[in-house]
């Protein structure tokens, strides 16, 4: 860790008790003027929301790495008021309603501090969003967590063609996004004691995307000794049906967009994709969502190569705890459509040949595909389903799971593989309760399995559920709220008297899949053979 982090220790937060705002003060005397707030169970705590960590990434920069932001640029005033609820969201394009909405001015940290942390300095846990690197903000609902005494840092990052376009060059040499991300935790480290976080136990922990960005993260040298612990839900960048792109298709996809954004003959192509319009920008590039190794576009990469190598090499900070884990049946998010268009099964069967090769293993072209692929998504679908002709709903269950290991548990568990491998702390779960909501039915699907994203409904209050209700649902959000919280203080999520809970880290000695299985109002160790099984048909067709 960085000497200014022990530096910070030494101060006492500058935080200001009033009934009527709180108000936090950085060592440059530039205060944020914040507003209380109460949880469900009456606990007390302070909302920043809309607070700058980059400069606006407008103008010239967009496209580029982000900047730091200096507050000494504000002009006669000291004080900054953040008591409201920020609406800021970085441009997107809606998935359900294709209607673009957002503002590039979006490089922002909502900050959410218990009342507890004015006597004493708290751990941090930041927020990095979900939504396939094209959706999502950090508005979120962090009662659970100010029940439990730790400071929320949630982050806006850059998303799309904005957060992405990789030109191959050393001002835009592509994830921009994550960069922004990195950014932000530099920020954290910097300021979070002010606001009574302790910079030396950050956790940075995600869903989907969020979780591919912090598996991103572990591998970055610009983000070693950012964060102490890390929690991945969901999503790794080792899973096959959608993982970083090669340098090549980074560059292919550069030219696609500029010569769709008119701009091939102009002489400085980058200029000219600054001053499109923003509708132009996201209407041409909704296919620039990923990461790239850019160690071959500029001197300051923040992928030095490819993830599987550097993982496998302990490339990696291996120094990092870590907590990764699955709903059973993320996979339903490939078939939502599916579910509710059956005609949408048939039309897969009859082009199966390019379809298939290309929702497995994140094929980007149908003339990239090699008869290898196709007989390797025959012999996938032959595994789980019997037969090609047997997809559709009677089998249904058979093609979540086929879905799950392919864009979820298989990533998972390669990348558990490789952190065992070099001596990182693993602790595995799997969300097997299948609560009274569901991410389903933001598509119209009713509630049928843990589908993705199901486990945001324990740890926020995500748009698509109402409040919890059944006695259950609160019960696993109470053991998932505490399991998170409790390894961003200890290093281990059930520690010594937690309920009669006990989770166990992965031992790299056993054959089998360990995990713990939180199923309900009780959550225990397992292992299954059936996962192993299917883990080995993915090593045999991915490593081979």
């Amino acid at each position: 860790m960085k000497l200014y982090h022990k530096l910070f220790l030494l101060f006492i937060p500058t935080l200001t008790q009033s009934e009527t705002s709180p108000t936090i003060c950085l060592e440059k005397d530039i205060c944020f003027l914040g507003s209380w707030a109460l949880t469900d169970r009456g606990n007390k705590f302070a909302s920043f929301q809309g607070i700058r960590y980059a400069q606006p990434p407008v103008g010239d920069l967009r496209f580029k790495s982000p900047q730091p932001f200096s507050y000494d640029q504000i002009q006669n005033t000291t004080t900054i008021d953040v008591r409201g609820e920020s609406n800021v969201t970085c441009p997107q394009v809606g998935s359900l309603d294709g209607v673009l909405r957002g503002q590039e001015d979006c490089l922002m940290l909502n900050i959410f501090v218990p009342e507890h942390a004015f006597e004493s300095s708290l751990p941090v846990m930041a927020w990095i969003h979900g939504g396939s690197l094209k959706h999502g903000s950090n508005r979120v609902g962090p009662q659970e967590f100010m029940d439990r005494e730790v400071v929320i840092v949630a982050i806006n990052y850059r998303l799309g063609p904005i957060g992405f376009l990789s030109m191959g060059t050393e001002e835009v040499p592509g994830n921009a996004g994550l960069r922004d991300q990195s950014l932000a935790l530099k920020w954290i480290n910097e300021n979070i004691a002010s606001f009574g976080g302790d910079p030396e136990l950050v956790t940075v922990f995600g869903e989907s995307a969020g979780a591919l960005s912090i598996a991103l993260q572990l591998v970055s040298p610009l983000s070693k000794g950012l964060f102490r612990r890390a929690i991945l839900q969901s999503c790794t960048a080792l899973d096959p049906a959608w993982r970083p792109i090669t340098p090549e298709l980074a560059l292919i996809y550069s030219d696609m967009f500029v010569k769709s954004n008119g701009c091939s003959t102009y002489p400085d192509r980058l200029t000219c994709l600054q001053q499109r319009d923003l509708s132009e920008v996201f209407n041409y590039g909704n296919y620039i969502n990923m990461a790239v190794p850019d160690i071959g576009f500029t001197s300051d990469p923040f992928l030095p190569g490819n993830v599987q190598d550097l993982m496998e090499s302990g490339q990696f900070n291996s120094e990092v705890e870590i907590i990764i884990g699955t709903n059973s049946d993320d996979g339903m998010l490939f078939v939502l459509s599916d579910l509710l268009f059956p005609i949408l099964f048939e039309e897969f069967k009859k082009n199966f040949n390019t379809s298939a090769p290309m929702a497995l293993f994140d094929v980007p072209f149908v003339s990239d595909i090699t008869a290898k692929d196709v007989e390797n998504a025959h012999k996938i679908f032959e595994y789980y389903i019997d037969s090609v002709e047997n997809y559709g709903l009677d089998y249904k269950q058979k093609i979540y799971d086929m879905y799950t290991d392919s864009g979820f548990l298989y990533g998972t568990y390669r990348t558990i593989k490789y952190l065992v491998e070099h001596g990182s702390t693993v602790f595995q779960y799997v969300l097997t309760y299948e609560g009274e909501y569901s991410f389903s039915a933001l598509y119209g699907v009713p509630t049928n399995g843990v589908c993705h994203a199901d486990d945001l409904l324990y740890l926020w209050n995500p748009s698509f559920s109402g409040p919890l209700q059944l006695a259950d649902d609160l019960i696993v959000r109470d053991i998932m709220a505490s399991a998170w919280t409790n390894f961003a203080i200890y290093g281990d999520p059930t520690p010594p008297g937690s309920s009669s809970l006990s989770w166990t880290p992965v031992d790299p000695a056993s054959g089998l899949q360990q995990y713990w299985n939180i199923s309900g109002t009780k959550a225990t160790m397992a292992s299954s053979q059936e996962i192993q099984n299917r883990m080995n048909l993915w090593d045999e067709i991915m490593t081979k």
